[in-house]
């Protein structure tokens, strides 16, 4: 049997887990709880264009130069939404035809 190696990222994290006052993270000079912190909403999910699990519906998302005879499909799960900034960007410089269609699995 081969002897664990502990992660030395687990044990920082562990370490900072352990310090007086870790409940609390400081942001823009004030402390603030946890349950004070939220992350951004890509824009791919904010905007209805990444589907959730029920979903059945399947909306019309284009981006870029929507009369391109170049069209580029972003097509799969959360993994494909995640290259959505990456996608569009190109879309955009290259003037191409984004479609996209992407579901949570």
């Amino acid at each position: 049997m081969a002897a664990h190696v502990p992660d030395p990222a687990d044990e920082r994290a562990a370490a900072v887990r352990r310090r007086p006052g870790a409940e609390a993270r400081i942001l823009g000079g004030r402390r603030r709880s946890p349950g004070e912190l939220t992350q951004p909403v890509p824009e791919i999910y904010g905007d209805g264009c990444h589907r959730n699990y029920t979903s059945v519906k399947d909306p019309a998302c284009v981006f870029g130069d929507p009369s391109s005879k170049t069209v580029v499909a972003l097509f799969g799960d959360s993994h494909a939404a995640q290259w959505f900034p990456a996608m569009r960007r190109l879309a955009e410089e290259r003037r191409w035809r984004l479609v996209v269609h992407t579901k949570s699995a």
